[in-house]
């Protein structure tokens, strides 16, 4: 699969079978790789230099979100408890935090909620909504 993403947005294609990404500006690369689906990567995220990309890991559960270099490397790890499924990243537009969606019940019900964490992981989700109800997809302004 091939997305074109910019760096002044992301762009959220499934992840099944990443090979071929690419980010466009004034130049394009090839990334291979750069997500490991194996464990059901998903909901891909461009932080906006184009340097890291946010993805669901659902390889144990609940899930949680990986951070990872587009050159390779290990990701890096964000989980919120035992009981919190995250889903939907998105990098704020300086790429410091990351917009979530969490849940306690995932196939349970609808009972979402928007949140936010440092990039860095540097501290303690913080959630933006709370109560029933289906708060997803976060998208950051200007």
């Amino acid at each position: 699969m091939t997305c074109e993403a910019t760096r002044s947005g992301s762009t959220r294609p499934p992840a099944d079978g990443v090979d071929g990404w690419s980010s466009s500006r004034s130049s394009r690369r090839q990334l291979t790789r750069a997500l490991d689906n194996s464990g059901g990567a998903c909901w891909p995220s461009w932080s906006p230099e184009g340097k890291l990309i946010a993805s669901v890991s659902l390889t144990r559960e609940p899930s949680t979100i990986q951070i990872r270099n587009v050159d390779g490397g290990s990701p890096r790890e964000i989980a919120f408890g035992p009981k919190t499924w995250a889903y939907y990243p998105d990098f704020s537009k300086d790429g410091k935090l990351i917009a979530l969606s969490v849940s306690p019940q995932h196939h349970e019900g609808e009972d979402w909620d928007l949140a936010i964490v440092p990039a860095d992981g540097s501290a303690p989700l913080r959630k933006l909504t709370t109560g029933p109800g289906n708060d997803r997809l976060p998208d950051w302004k200007p």
